[in-house]
């Protein structure tokens, strides 16, 4: 599993995009297929709607808004019905939004 962001530095409130690349190098197909993030307050499932047949690859792009500002991990593991990857992890900085920063400079 290969894990992409479009851009790893984000102002809160702001739409992440997240690429998930899974291969499937078995003689078998997987079948329900699960991808789950975790972090910045984000606890999202994904269902993939068909089998990774042998030998293939999919990309599932995924499109979120953390809740959370600051430096963290984002996670990601795939589950099927007869595998479970290790999480895998991205890094992301989420800043304040220029409006959440200065409403705090005049406090």
């Amino acid at each position: 599993m290969q894990l992409s962001l479009e851009n790893n530095v984000i102002e809160a409130g702001e739409q992440a995009k997240l690429e998930v690349r899974i291969h499937n190098p078995f003689p078998y197909p997987l079948n329900n297929g699960c991808i789950t993030i975790d972090g910045f307050g984000i606890w999202e499932t994904i269902l993939l709607k068909k089998q990774l047949l042998p030998n293939n690859t999919t990309i599932t792009p995924i499109k979120f808004i953390p809740l959370r500002a600051g430096l963290g991990r984002l996670y990601v593991t795939f589950t099927t019905d007869s595998l479970r990857l290790s999480p895998k992890f991205v890094f992301l900085q989420v800043t304040l939004s220029k409006n959440e920063h200065k409403e705090t400079k005049d406090e």
